[in-house]
């Protein structure tokens, strides 16, 4: 895991730090099940200013070291989220290039392959306070397969 640019909120914002923790390559996020198991895995965005996981039918806090936003009390704020696909296969749940309010709760980008196959791709995600820039962003890589 590798942490990206670090922004700190200003001007009448926040005073929390905003830190998205890269997940991709050997750290992707995977699941593979066998037929007819369907393979599921998840970034959820959680109002309480922590990333969560699912993998291998387990939801765990992605980094409790950086969450998305430390102080977990300033969340959630008027803090947007945003994922865009940089390569691979759309998610099949969450919503793509357009911002979303935190608060506004359960933000989840996810795979679900119910028959033989992949689904694998990575997104970018991008948070941001009240319409402002962006204050930090990273890839999440994840792969959902049945066998």
């Amino acid at each position: 895991m590798i942490n990206l640019l670090a922004g700190v909120i200003g001007g009448g914002g926040s005073p929390g730090k905003v830190t998205v923790t890269e997940v991709t390559g050997g750290s992707k996020i995977t699941d593979t099940q066998g037929n007819p198991t369907t393979a599921i895995t998840k970034i959820l965005l959680n109002t309480d200013g922590t990333i969560d996981k699912l993998e291998q039918v387990t939801t765990t806090q992605l980094n409790s070291g950086t969450d998305w936003l430390i102080p977990n009390a300033e969340a959630p704020s008027l803090f947007e989220a945003h994922m865009t696909m940089v390569s691979g296969d759309n998610f099949t749940v969450g919503a793509l290039d357009t911002w979303i309010l935190i608060s506004d709760g359960n933000i989840q980008w996810r795979y679900q392959k119910g028959t033989v196959g992949v689904l694998n791709g990575v997104g970018t995600l991008s948070i941001r306070f009240n319409g402002g820039p962006v204050l930090d962003s990273a890839n999440f890589e994840m792969l959902a397969e049945q066998t």
